[in-house]
C-alpha cells in the first residue's frame, strides 16, 4: 500500500525587526593605536548578526584627561531596531 505524500506548505513571515545583539570595534588594517604627533586611526564597527534589520551605527569621541596625558574616548550606541 502506498502512502500518499504530505502535502507542502510556505509560509512567509514579513516585518520582522531583528535586534543588534553586539558591536566589535577595531582599527583598520588591525592597527589599534595612533603612533606619531597629528596621527589618525580609522576605526571599523561590525554589527552582529548581520542580518539585522538597522545596523547603523552611531560614534560619538570625547577627549578625556588622565593623570599625566589625554586620551580618547569612543562612545557607540546600539541602533534602535526600526
Amino acid at each position: 500500500m502506498m502512502v500518499p505524500e504530505s502535502p507542502t506548505l510556505a509560509i512567509t513571515i514579513s516585518n520582522q525587526v531583528i535586534k543588534v545583539t553586539s558591536i566589535t570595534v577595531a582599527g583598520a588594517g588591525s592597527t589599534n593605536t595612533i603612533s606619531s604627533d597629528k596621527g589618525t586611526l580609522q576605526l571599523i564597527a561590525t554589527v552582529s548578526p548581520s542580518f539585522a534589520t538597522n545596523k547603523s551605527v552611531t560614534w560619538t569621541i570625547r577627549c578625556m584627561r588622565g593623570n599625566h596625558n589625554f586620551f580618547w574616548l569612543v562612545i557607540i550606541q546600539l541602533p534602535t531596531a526600526s
